[in-house]
């Protein structure tokens, strides 16, 4: 059966009062569907029809992990469906049927989800009124979503009864809706609150002969307190649950983030042993240009970090506001490059420089809001116009219109003898009209500066500011916020021009000269220490960025708040207090500074883990200025949240203005990849390689094939690289061809030909000597090659280095706890118990010091695995639990992504403990990562055969022999002698499978 020409179904997956529910599959998208098909009196009631639409465009809104995607309603002839995401899985209601009453954690665990799912909706406005457990998914992993959202409300808008259908359902049903009365957020807690007690008991709370009799109870009579049906039932989870079946509205939780409060500290309340710890979902990342995702894993990830921050820090040089374009009391202003037609080439440098002049001279002004210089760059940048002899009046639209503008400025330069005659055009682009003209004559290059000033004077006027707005407006002039030397000015610009264009050596030679003309030119110590810090001279950068520093009291406010935050983002730990402090009085000046905004998105990522409030920050930013650049930080905070169909749909968003490019394809490649479409993803990842060949996307291809299951591909894709002339291009195939070994136990090939590699003249030369790299392989590779004095030669040499004033500050105890960490593992797998204790203490210390509490997943990863090696299996799997449920969420960050690695000693413990069902889950999560066991190939290998044993253990020998089978072909040619391979052999052939 085929639906609207593209849908084809399936099966059936259910069918109620609306109409029947399929499975089915969307020719269009490649990717399945659920299909919902509604009832022909639905479909012929054309109110009915229209209020579908508009609510289902409002719940396309909601993009929580928690609710189910809407996608459409299609009309085929007089059939009315609605298209929606797929949900693998049961509904709850069959859930609890089949079992009864579930554990107070499961119970709790979903309650929590379909809250945080509600607090989203009720958010953007949208009310359930039918919550129901047939309305909510659970899938194997108790990843749990709500359903139809919207459709309840469409159906009593419109007036719709069906004989048979009930609007609302009556068990669940809040007494406001039994009233007919209006109804708000709360009648969905009312319902929730209903669920939870059914969750709870088994029972729902209000039972009798016919709906009318359950609907009356619902609004007169109380319930039975639940923990009289069920004693697990806690006193404060039994108050939670009749708060919310609460008859008042107002004596209910008034939101969901309120009953979510609650929730949250009943469920830190419950024994570990009792808490559900959720399955890291797949999400994706994407990176720009510099450097890429799979680069951060290929290179030290110190650089890969220090770039990201340098990159955001380091261009905001001259502190300027973005435009706000949800704010419009204010006039916004872009100032473009202005045009040398003098055909003096010396000239050059103030095309721009009288751009950044006039930008930093107009933002001191709190009745303007005037687009950034960076972000002028882009734009003028991506339509083509950086370096254009002229500007149309459609590319004033453009401009005007992509940064959110409604006047722009823009002239030329021209000389008369000695005279530079400059001249400039406000104007309103959209209608053409020339609201100020001006000419100003400067006696040589020494009076632009004095002249910026009357030039941004005259802008303002243009814009209608008063003559008392314009002098009360007024700060100190160019000279005091920037330099008074014409001829430092022009290195500076200079040197900024070639920074956006990453030659960032040219920039640090410029810079260095207007230091040297001008030594209290604060601006341009600024570009100079994040130059030196990107070339890897951390200690001169460290010493310019002081040197900011201490010139800050030259600036006005924001522009000293500006470089106070730049100083501080490098600084240790500690200091991140009095970042945010700074931060917080520059937004108060520069609400919408896109730039800004990623620094502490990223800060509250990396130093916090704070991903909830990284993301706030990201979506205001990239609302204002949807740039490659923030849609790539935007996508890193979905992903950091499991929110990859948020992700998903930013890419989609981006491409409705812009033309889709190899990095669209590239990040494509890799949301394919994580929901494990691999086919798609290597589909992708091949378009991105003919747009743009490169030797990184062919080892992509190969890690690619890797997850996939196809070695062989993949071992082609990295000899391939391994052959290219460039070295980094060889460092990476080296690496890539160790995770190949890794997964197939060759563990005394990866060690050997990892020492070949780090030899003079090799692929890695200096790769063992050098402190900075965070490879994971290096350790990982001596540790299971039994190499435990060189595993700790390597680390000590790095911690030295952690400690040392060589490593970035504000990196240096994370680099720290990391190295202990490793240390402590190989001590571990060496037998060595009393120093991994030992060390294992000393990394708890580095732990509750850092501003992320989630950094004691290490510590309680090191205690799991002390207690499971002294058969201590209960504090095992209770301190390995915790250090998992700190674990982010699965990433492209190959060098921090270790999911595999927490995951299996997990597994482990629940195995020798006797508990099988908990073993068998773990061990089948490490089968289903992807990115996760990247670098733990040997693991997912091994959970293959400790699957098997598993199964065996159950008398499923069809499953155990499936298992051993994978196993015994993922180790085929693994080195002599690694457990759990004869083992596996014998065991296939007991069961007369082999």
């Amino acid at each position: 059966m085929l639906f609207g020409g593209r849908f084809e179904v399936i099966e059936e997956l259910g069918r109620g009062g609306m109409g029947r529910v399929y499975r089915a599959f969307d020719k269009k998208i490649g990717e399945e569907i659920a299909l919902k098909v509604l009832r022909p009196e639905i479909a012929l009631d054309e109110k009915a029809v229209d209020r579908f639409r508009n609510e289902i465009k409002l719940a396309r809104k909601i993009t929580h992990r928690h609710v189910c995607r809407m996608h459409d309603l299609h009309e085929q002839g007089k059939t009315l469906f609605i298209t929606m995401e797929y949900v693998a899985g049961r509904n709850l209601k069959s859930l609890i049927q089949e079992t009864g009453a579930l554990a107070v954690g499961t119970a709790v665990s979903i309650a929590k989800q379909v809250a945080e799912g509600l607090a989203e909706a009720h958010d953007l406005g949208v009310i359930h009124r039918d919550l129901k457990p047939q309305n909510i998914m659970v899938d194997d992993d108790g990843q749990a979503k709500v359903m139809d959202f919207g459709i309840a409300r469409s159906l009593w808008a419109a007036g719709t009864t069906v004989e048979g259908m009930v609007i609302g359902t009556p068990e669940y049903m809040a007494p406001e809706q039994v009233e007919g009365k209006e109804t708000d957020q709360r009648t969905d807690i009312y319902a929730l609150g209903a669920i939870l007690f059914e969750m709870v008991t088994g029972r729902l709370p209000f039972e009798g002969d016919s709906p009318l009799s359950v609907a009356y109870k619902h609004k007169n009579e109380a319930p039975q307190p639940p923990r009289k049906i069920n004693p697990r039932v806690s006193e404060p989870l039994n108050k939670l649950i009749l708060r919310c079946l609460e008859k008042k509205g107002e004596h209910r939780y008034q939101t969901a983030d309120e009953f979510l409060t609650d929730l949250e500290r009943i469920e830190d309340g419950l024994p570990m042993s009792e808490r559900v710890i959720l399955k890291s979902r797949s999400t994706h990342k994407i990176a720009g240009a510099e450097p890429s995702r799979w680069k951060r894993f290929l290179i030290p990830a110190a650089g890969a970090l220090l770039l990201a921050l340098i990159a955001l820090v380091g261009l905001r040089v001259l502190p300027h506001k973005a435009p706000d374009i949800f704010d419009s009391d204010k006039p916004s202003v872009a100032v473009l490059y202005f045009h040398n037609l003098s055909g003096d080439p010396s000239l050059d440098p103030w095309t721009t420089g009288l751009t950044e002049l006039l930008i930093t001279d107009l933002s001191q002004s709190r009745r303007l809001r005037v687009i950034d210089g960076n972000r002028v760059y882009s734009i003028l940048k991506k339509f083509k116009l950086d370096e254009a002899g002229h500007y149309s009046r459609e590319d004033l639209v453009k401009v005007a219109d992509e940064g959110g503008a409604a006047y722009t400025a823009s002239g030329s330069l021209m000389t008369a003898g000695e005279s530079i005659i400059i001249m400039l055009t406000l104007q309103k682009p959209h209608s053409g009209e020339v609201v100020e003209s001006v000419k100003v004559v400067c006696q040589g290059e020494a009076e632009i500066l004095p002249k910026t000033d009357e030039l941004a004077a005259k802008i303002k006027a243009g814009i209608k500011l008063s003559a008392a707005q314009i002098a009360a407006d007024a700060g100190p002039g160019i000279r005091e916020t920037t330099t008074d030397s014409p001829e430092a000015l022009k290195y500076y610009v200079e040197g900024l021009r070639h920074f956006r264009m990453l030659e960032v050596e040219k920039a640090v030679a410029l810079c260095d000269k207007a230091v040297e003309i001008d030594p209290q030119f604060a601006a341009a110590y600024v570009i100079l220490a994040a130059g030196n810090e990107m070339l890897g001279n951390t200690a001169k950068g460290r010493d310019l960025r002081k040197r900011a520093y201490n010139l800050r009291d030259r600036l006005q406010p924001r522009e000293r708040y500006l470089v106070e935050a730049n100083y501080y983002i490098t600084q240790p730990e500690p200091s991140t207090a009095q970042l945010l402090k700074v931060w917080e009085k520059y937004f108060e000046l520069a609400p919408d500074d896109v730039d800004e905004l990623e620094s502490r998105s990223i800060v509250y990522a990396n130093r916090f883990e704070d991903y909830e409030k990284s993301l706030e920050q990201m979506e205001f930013a990239y609302r204002i200025a949807p740039s490659p650049q923030l849609l790539d930080t935007l996508i890193r905070a979905y992903e950091r949240l499991g929110f990859y169909d948020r992700a998903e749909r930013a890419v989609e968003a981006y491409l409705e203005t812009h033309e889709s490019t190899f990095f669209i394809h590239y990040i494509y490649s890799c949301l394919y990849l994580l929901q494990r479409k691999f086919d798609l993803a290597l589909s992708e990842i091949e378009k991105t390689y003919l747009i743009q060949p490169s030797p990184e996307w062919v080892v992509d291809k190969g890690i690619f094939y890797l997850l996939k299951g196809e070695a062989a591909e993949a071992e082609k894709r990295f000899l391939q690289v391994l052959s290219e002339e460039g070295l980094s291009s060889r460092k990476a195939g080296r690496r890539a061809l160790c995770l190949l070994d890794l997964q197939a136990g060759r563990f005394g090939r990866a060690s050997a030909d990892l020492e070949k590699a780090m030899q003079p003249g090799g692929d890695l030369e200096g790769e063992f000597q050098e402190s900075r790299s965070t490879y994971p392989s290096v350790p990982y590779v001596y540790l299971r090659s039994k190499q435990f004095d060189k595993a700790l030669e390597f680390i000590d040499r790095r911690l030295r280095w952690a400690k040392s004033d060589d490593s970035p500050a504000y990196l240096s105890l994370a680099f720290q706890r990391i190295a202990l960490w490793w240390k402590g593992l190989v001590l571990i797998e060496a037998k060595r118990l009393p120093e991994a204790e030992q060390t294992a203490e000393e990394l708890g210390v580095l732990c509750e010091r850092s501003l992320s509490k989630k950094n004691m997943r290490y510590y309680e990863h090191l205690q799991g695995l002390i207690a499971l090696e002294q058969a201590r299996y209960d504090k095992a799997i209770q301190n390995l639990r915790k250090a998992f449920s700190f674990l982010p969420f699965e990433s492209l960050n190959l060098a921090s992504d270790h999911h595999a690695l927490f995951l299996y000693p997990l597994g482990l413990a629940c195995y020798k403990a006797g508990d099988l069902d908990k073993a068998e889950l773990e061990f089948g999560k490490i089968t289903r990562l992807t990115s996760g066991r990247v670098a733990y190939g040997d693991l997912y290998a091994r959970s293959f055969y400790m699957l098997g044993k598993i199964a065996e253990e159950r008398r499923d020998k069809k499953r155990a022999a499936e298992n051993y089978r994978r196993f015994l072909d993922l180790w085929k040619d693994a080195d002599p002698g690694q457990p759990g391979v004869e083992d596996a052999r014998n065991r296939l052939a007991k069961l007369g499978m082999s």
